[in-house]
């Protein structure tokens, strides 16, 4: 009996610690991510510059001299630069910088992954005023594809294609509208729905959706919907240029805008739970220029928020009061290098 229970007591041992052995020898199953936390992962890693990106959102933008200075003499093409022009195909046709290949947001990727556009060099991407190339470059960068917009577009390539910004800048707020309001304060909102399953289909089906703007003033424009409850305005400068009392010359912000800090303020764990997901509200986004937010509107895009930029920005809000150092437009800064032009055929 003594022995048939001592023969128990050592096969109960060795059971515990055959258990205990299997069960740290199992691996460990890291939980699931969800898509939302892919797409806000990988957005600010590049939004905050703490990701392996070449480029982050604030060495993204080149300028027009800038680009010019990797042209060869010959001047036929960028020596270190693949650019790529998306304007509308009449504007491209008629002139556009030498050597720039031509496709929109919405073919941008098809056309590099079917090699119609070399992806040998980094790319320089270029529309009308800088404003919808931020959303193929944020698109680019994800993916993997180091990218650049031209900042300010083709207006600062050319004068004969100024217009874009010559025609835009406005002193449109006055009054109470740049009275330093309090940031209201802000109640924990659910996240929404991304618009693809995974971080390339969520990228996918922004460029799809094309560049997602709007304007300050005229009919439709964000100066009629100050008081909509459904509006959420992100005024995306620093605390100082919010309060009017920074360097570049703002006297305030717009009226019920909400101040979140670049480069900390759109992450999980940050502020992006504060914003409205419902489909209903609209959250826009404005910078100096438009350049930098049209690549945070197509980050919230992709996560599925209704989202769009403000059209350029504080330019358009106080242009005179501004002294941005580089984020001013100023048709002087205007370089006019060569434009390739068709080629005239004679019969």
């Amino acid at each position: 009996m003594q022995k048939r229970l001592t023969w128990m007591l050592l096969m109960l041992m060795a059971l515990v610690v055959f258990a205990g052995c299997s069960s740290d020898d199992d691996p460990v199953t890291p939980p699931t991510k969800t898509t939302f936390e892919v797409v806000a992962a990988a957005g600010t890693a590049y939004i905050n510059g703490t990701g392996d990106y070449d480029y982050t959102i604030g060495s993204s933008l080149i300028t027009a001299a800038d680009l010019d200075n990797t042209f060869p003499k010959d001047g036929k093409a960028s020596s270190i630069y693949t650019v790529i022009d998306i304007r509308l195909s009449g504007a491209y046709e008629t002139s556009h910088i030498p050597g720039a290949y031509h496709s929109s947001n919405p073919e941008l990727i098809e056309d590099i992954e079917a090699g119609t556009i070399p992806s040998d060099k980094p790319f320089v991407v270029a529309c009308y005023s800088g404003q919808s190339a931020g959303h193929a470059v944020i698109a680019l960068n994800l993916l993997g594809y180091p990218a650049k917009s031209l900042k300010f577009g083709m207006s600062s390539w050319h004068t004969s294609l100024s217009s874009s910004w010559n025609n835009a800048t406005a002193n449109s707020l006055d009054g109470d509208d740049t009275s330093a309001d309090p940031t209201p304060e802000l109640v924990n909102q659910p996240y929404p729905s991304p618009i693809g399953t995974d971080l390339k289909s969520s990228v996918m089906t922004m460029l799809d959706g094309n560049f997602k703007g709007i304007a300050y003033t005229g009919e439709g424009g964000l100066e009629s919907h100050l008081d909509d409850e459904n509006y959420f305005i992100i005024n995306y400068f620093g605390e100082a240029d919010y309060l009017g009392t920074g360097t570049r010359g703002t006297p305030g912000h717009i009226r019920g805008s909400c101040q979140f800090t670049p480069g900390s303020s759109l992450g999980l764990g940050e502020l992006l739970n504060k914003l409205p997901s419902d489909e209903n509200a609209l959250v826009v986004v404005y910078c100096w220029t438009g350049q930098t937010s049209s690549q945070i509107t197509a980050y919230l895009n992709m996560l599925g928020y209704n989202a769009k930029s403000l059209k350029n920005g504080a330019n358009k809000l106080f242009y005179d009061d501004l002294n941005t150092g580089g984020w001013k437009w100023d048709g002087a800064t205007v370089i006019d290098r060569p434009l390739e032009l068709p080629t005239l055929v004679l019969n």
